[in-house]
């Protein structure tokens, strides 16, 4: 009996020390893409935190959670799910802290950037490159990205915002870090049909 425990806790070990290769491995406080919303929120608190982006399409939309049990590690969740699905299936997670201090979110960017790269078995598509923000007629927000693909083009991004004062003013922006997971889809629909 002694040997089987052994056996059956060295395999346990072994799976622990294994690379993922599936977006849906990697979770987020606690939550997964292909997770139900549900299991984490009430109906009643999606539908009390819906975004209101301007998109064109409006196959997918956005629920904001902030302040609630479940967030340990972040300042506020954003997922987006399906219209119409009514079992709220995840397609996409972003998480962030917000930042008083640049180089204190830059840090933070680092760390994480470590812990994910030990987790996939993907290289890193982009490192921590600075890109301007869109939606600042100023020019003056920008922000850093590093970002994993993710088998068949699922992604995991990390993100550090730093928004000009005129978005802060004009639209309550918070500088940010923002960890994201988002499938194919999601991205797909995000770069060719949201804004079109």
């Amino acid at each position: 009996m002694r040997i089987i425990i052994i056996i059956i806790t060295l395999f346990v070990n072994l799976q622990s020390f294994t690379k993922a290769d599936d977006i849906r491995d990697f979770e987020i406080e606690g939550i997964s893409i292909g997770d139900s919303l549900l299991d984490h929120v009430t109906k009643k608190e999606i539908l009390e935190n819906l975004l209101n982006y301007p998109y064109a399409s409006d196959e997918y939309y956005a629920v904001n959670i902030r302040n609630h049990k479940f967030l340990k590690l972040y300042d506020a969740i954003e997922i987006y799910l399906k219209k119409n699905d009514e079992k709220y299936i995840i397609f996409s997670i972003d998480a962030a802290n917000f930042y008083e201090n640049k180089e204190e979110c830059l840090n933070d960017m680092d760390e994480i950037t470590n812990t994910i790269s030990n987790i996939f078995n993907s290289q890193i598509n982009i490192n921590k490159e600075k890109f301007k923000a869109r939606g600042d007629h100023t020019g003056k927000s920008f922000y850093y990205r590093t970002d994993w693909v993710i088998g068949d083009r699922d992604y995991v991004a990390i993100e550090c915002y730093f928004w000009s004062q005129y978005m802060k003013d004009e639209y309550n922006n918070g500088d940010h870090l923002r960890i994201s997971a988002t499938t194919k889809e999601l991205n797909n629909w995000l770069q060719y049909e949201a804004f079109n």
